[in-house]
C-alpha cells in the first residue's frame, strides 16, 4: 500500500491518538481495510505523535528571515511560514511532536521542497495549457509621487504588540511620518493599535542607536498577503515627531550611491507601469467623467469609446450628454457623505421631422411599469443603450497628492469635485432580453419626462486621452467668400474661415437649418473669379458640425471621381501659398492635465484590463492590470492562480478563436469585440471548488439561463461579465515614448527591453462585472 494511500487515515486519526476510544475509532474507520493497512497506520501514529527534542534552525534552508524563538522550553530559528506552522501544527497534535517537527522542516519555502517542486512543474509546463491564460498581476496607478524620503529595502524591525508579545518583522516601505511593515498572521492585530517598533539592523547600519528604541505607531490598515497565508501587511503612522526616521533614511540613500540606484530602480518600475497603463488608456471602450458639482467640465476620448462619445451627439453633430447628467439625478449620485456611487441608464433615440430626441432613464428613478414600457418602447431600436455611470468623489487627499505631480493645475484641481465612468453594457444580441417582460397598459406619454430638451453643451468637452494631433492634415487660417447651396435652403453667402484640401470651416451671413448627415454646394466666388477654367464652382461638401447658431459650419470634401480636380487644385493652392498662410493650431490638452486625469482613473478602475501578446505563434494573456484590494472577479482568478499571477482559464480556454483571435484580425482602431458571458462559482466550506462558464451564445433557450442561473446561486455564487478585446497597432503612447526617452538617458538596456515587451502586444481588453444588469434585465434581482 502507497504512501498516500493510508496517509488520509492518519490524518483522521490523529485527534483521537490516546484516547480511550482509539482502538474502536481505528476499526470503524478502516473496517473495510486489511488487519495489515490497521498494523501500518497504526505504527506511523505511533511515530509522528511521539515527543520530540530536537532544536530546529533553519537559517539558509528556507526563503525568508529567520528569527530566534524561545517555544516550550526549546530555542528554535523559524522564519514567518514556520512560526505560523508551528502554531498551527501544535493545535493539532497537542504539543510538540515529531509530526511538528517533520511540519516545520517541510515548509513550502523550504528551499529542498521549492526545488522538487519546480522540476514537478517544469515536467508539466510543456503540456499544461492554462499557463496560456496565466496573467501576471501588475498594480495600477500605485507609483504615485511623494513628497517625502522613503526607504524601499528589506530591513528587520521587532515590534511590540499592547499584550506584550514581542514578534519580528519586516519593513518594506519607511518613511518619516508612516511605514508598511511584515508581519506573521499567528499574532492578532488591531486597527487603530498603538504598537512600538525598533530597528535594530538600521540601527547598526547607520550607527544611529536611537533606532533602537520604541518609536509608536498607529496602526491604519491590516492586509492579507496576495503572494502567502503566513504573514501580513501592516500600514503604519508615527504617533511623535521623530527626525531620527528621516536622518536614517538620509543616511541609507545617500550611502555608496544607494540613491541614485533607488531613483533608478524606481524610474523602471514606474517606466514598466504606466506604458501597460497607458496602453490600457489608449484602447479603453469606457469614457472618464470629470465634473465640477452637477456640470460635465471634460471627457477623455479615445479611438476605441468614440462612438460611444459620437452616439451623444445630436443631428448637427453637437454633444448633447450633460442632459444625461441632470441637476435631479446628478444630486442622488452626488449627496454629502457619498464618496462613490454608480447608476444604470437606459436611452434609445427617435427622430422627428429632422430632429434627434434624446430619451434616457435611471434605473432608480421610474416605477417598475414606467421601465417596462421604456424597455418595450427603446429596446426594439438601433440605437438602443444600456450603460453604467460609477461615479467617485474626489476627496482633498487626492488634490493635494496630484498637485505633487502637477502643481500648475491648481486652479484646474478647485473646480473639479468628482470623476466618472462610463461604460456600455448593452449588446445587440442582449436587446430582445428587454421584450422579455410582460408590456404594461401605459400610454406612450409617461416617457415624456424622460425625453431630453434640445440644448447642445455650450463648450465641447471633450480631451483626447494623449497629446499626439489628431488632425489628418494641417489647416491654414484664410478667408475668402463662398456661397453655400442646398436644395431645401437655396444659396447663402458666407466665408471660410480656415481651410485644408480636403474641409472647410466656414461662417454664413445668415442661419442655415442642415444636419450632420446634409450634402451641399460650395463655390468659391473670388477664387472662382481669378480664373473661370478652375474647377472651384458647386463642389460637393458632406456636412460635419453644425453650430447651435446655424451659422458655423464644418464641412468635408466628397470622396469622389468628380471632386477629384477640385481637390488638386485646392491642394496646389495651399502648397504655392503655405508661406503666406498661418497654421490653425490644434487645441491640445496639456501634459499636466493628462497626468492628472490619468492618475485619477487609474486608482479607480472599474473594469479589469488584460494584455495580450503572442508567443511561439500561441495567443495568451500576458499580464493584468488590477487595483487593491482586490475586487470579486480579481479575487476568484488569483485563486485559481498563484501568487502573482491571475488565471483566467475558465474565459478564454475553449474561446480562445471567438475571444482572442477573431478579434485581433480585425484592423486596429476600427472595432472591439464584445462578448457576454455567464459564470458559476462552486464553493464548498467557503473555498472555491470549480468554476463554469457559459458565452451568451451557449445556452440554448431563455429558460436554460435561468437554469443556470438558480444552479450557480444554489451551489455558490452567480457572476456575469462583459469581455471586449481589441487589436493593438501600436501600444506605445506619446507619454510612455516621454516615459521611455527619460529613462534611457541612464539606463538604455532597460529602456530598449521594455520597449520591445510594451511594442509586443498584440492585444487589449476589458472584463466588466454586469451581474447586476443581467440579474435586472431578467426581472431576477
Amino acid at each position: 500500500m502507497q504512501q498516500e494511500e493510508y496517509q488520509s487515515y492518519v490524518e483522521q486519526l490523529i485527534p483521537v491518538f490516546g484516547e480511550p476510544d482509539f482502538n474502536l475509532v481505528c476499526e470503524q474507520v478502516m473496517s473495510h481495510e486489511h488487519p495489515s493497512v490497521h498494523l501500518i497506520v497504526k505504527i506511523e501514529l505511533k511515530r509522528i505523535m511521539a515527543p520530540c527534542t530536537k532544536h530546529i534552525d533553519l537559517r539558509g534552508r528556507v526563503k525568508g528571515q529567520c528569527h530566534q524563538y524561545e517555544l516550550d522550553g526549546y530555542t528554535h530559528w523559524l522564519d514567518d511560514v514556520a512560526i505560523n506552522t508551528y502554531h498551527k501544527s501544535i493545535e493539532r497534535f497537542g504539543s510538540y511532536t515529531v509530526g511538528v517537527w517533520e511540519a516545520l522542516t517541510n515548509t513550502r519555502n523550504n528551499f529542498r521542497v521549492l526545488h522538487k517542486n519546480k522540476e514537478q512543474l517544469a515536467a508539466t509546463d510543456d503540456k499544461d495549457e492554462n499557463n496560456l491564460f496565466k496573467a501576471k498581476l501588475i498594480r495600477f496607478g500605485h507609483y504615485l509621487t511623494r513628497s517625502e524620503n522613503r526607504l524601499r529595502m528589506s530591513t528587520q524591525v521587532t515590534v511590540l504588540l499592547p499584550n506584550g508579545n514581542l514578534i519580528h518583522g519586516t519593513s518594506s516601505d519607511l518613511s518619516s511620518s508612516g511605514a508598511r511593515i511584515k508581519v506573521p498572521t499567528a499574532f492578532e492585530y488591531g486597527l487603530g493599535q498603538i504598537i512600538q517598533v525598533s530597528f535594530p539592523n538600521l540601527a547598526k547600519d547607520t550607527g544611529i542607536k536611537e533606532l533602537n528604541g520604541d518609536f509608536p505607531y498607529r496602526i491604519l490598515g491590516i492586509h492579507d498577503s496576495e503572494e502567502s497565508d503566513s504573514y501580513r501587511w501592516l500600514r503604519l503612522k508615527m504617533e511623535s515627531n521623530h527626525d531620527v526616521i528621516a536622518q536614517a533614511i538620509e543616511e541609507k540613500l545617500n550611502k555608496n550611491k544607494r540613491r541614485t540606484v533607488h531613483d533608478q530602480k524606481d524610474q523602471i518600475v514606474r517606466a514598466r507601469t504606466q506604458g501597460y497603463e497607458h496602453c490600457f488608456l489608449k484602447h479603453t471602450t469606457n469614457i472618464p467623467l470629470f465634473f465640477s458639482g452637477d456640470t460635465l467640465k471634460y471627457a477623455v476620448i479615445t479611438d476605441h469609446n468614440e462612438s460611444l462619445w459620437k452616439h451623444w451627439h445630436d443631428e448637427k453633430n453637437q454633444p448633447v450628454i450633460h442632459h444625461l447628467f441632470k441637476s435631479e439625478r446628478m444630486q442622488f449620485l452626488t449627496k454629502p457623505g457619498l464618496r462613490a456611487s454608480r447608476t444604470h441608464f437606459y436611452s434609445f433615440k427617435h427622430d422627428h421631422e429632422d430632429k434627434e430626441l434624446f430619451y434616457s432613464m435611471m434605473s432608480s428613478e421610474a416605477t417598475q411599469q414606467e421601465r417596462q414600457l421604456f424597455w418595450h418602447v427603446g429596446a426594439k431600436r438601433k440605437s438602443w443603450k444600456v450603460i453604467r455611470l460609477s461615479l467617485f468623489e474626489l476627496e482633498k487627499g487626492d488634490k493635494e497628492r496630484l498637485l505633487t505631480v502637477a502643481p500648475e493645475m491648481e486652479k484646474v484641481l478647485a473646480t473639479l469635485t468628482h470623476m466618472g465612468i462610463l461604460t456600455e453594457l448593452s449588446l445587440p444580441d442582449t436587446q430582445k432580453d428587454y421584450l422579455l417582460t410582460e408590456k404594461p397598459n401605459l400610454e406612450a406619454k409617461v416617457l415624456n419626462p424622460y425625453r431630453h430638451s434640445l440644448t447642445p453643451m455650450a463648450q465641447d468637452p471633450a480631451l483626447y486621452y494623449d497629446s499626439t494631433p489628431r488632425r489628418t492634415e494641417p489647416r491654414f487660417n484664410y478667408e475668402t467668400l463662398i456661397t453655400l447651396t442646398h436644395p431645401t435652403i437655396g444659396e447663402i453667402k458666407g466665408r471660410t474661415q480656415d481651410i485644408s484640401t480636403n474641409g472647410l470651416s466656414i461662417l454664413l451671413d445668415k442661419p442655415a437649418l442642415l444636419t450632420k448627415k446634409s450634402d451641399v454646394k460650395i463655390t468659391f466666388n473670388e477664387l472662382q473669379s481669378l480664373d473661370k477654367n478652375t474647377p472651384l464652382s458647386r463642389i460637393t461638401y458632406r456636412v460635419l458640425k453644425v453650430n447651435s447658431n446655424g451659422l458655423n459650419l464644418q464641412l468635408q470634401i466628397e470622396d469622389s471621381l468628380q471632386t477629384q480636380k477640385s481637390k488638386a487644385f485646392l491642394s496646389r493652392l495651399i502648397q504655392h501659398n503655405i508661406e503666406r498662410l498661418p497654421v490653425d493650431y490644434e487645441q491640445l490638452p496639456s501634459i499636466d492635465m493628462l497626468k492628472i486625469m490619468h492618475q485619477l482613473l487609474l486608482n479607480k478602475l472599474t473594469t479589469t484590463p488584460f494584455f495580450i501578446e503572442k508567443d511561439n505563434h500561441k495567443i495568451k494573456t500576458r499580464c493584468i492590470g488590477v487595483n487593491f484590494p482586490l475586487n470579486r472577479l480579481n479575487k476568484i482568478w488569483l485563486q485559481l492562480g498563484n501568487e502573482q499571477h491571475l488565471n483566467l482559464e475558465p474565459i478564454f480556454k475553449s474561446r480562445v478563436q471567438q475571444l482572442l483571435v477573431n478579434p485581433l484580425k480585425t484592423p486596429a482602431n476600427q472595432r472591439s469585440h464584445h462578448h457576454e458571458i455567464y459564470i458559476a462559482v462552486v464553493i464548498k466550506d467557503g473555498k472555491i471548488k470549480s468554476v463554469f462558464t457559459r458565452m451568451l451564445q451557449e445556452f440554448s433557450s431563455y429558460n436554460d439561463r435561468l437554469t443556470f442561473i438558480k444552479k450557480a446561486k444554489e451551489h455558490g455564487e452567480f457572476l456575469a461579465i462583459r469581455v471586449t478585446t481589441t487589436a493593438v497597432k501600436n501600444a506605445l503612447s506619446t507619454t510612455s515614448e516621454v516615459e521611455l526617452s527619460q529613462l534611457a538617458q541612464y539606463a538604455i538596456h532597460y529602456a530598449r527591453a521594455l520597449e520591445d515587451e510594451l511594442s509586443s502586444i498584440v492585444g487589449c481588453g476589458e472584463i466588466a462585472d454586469i451581474t447586476d444588469e443581467v440579474l435586472i434585465r431578467l426581472e431576477l434581482g
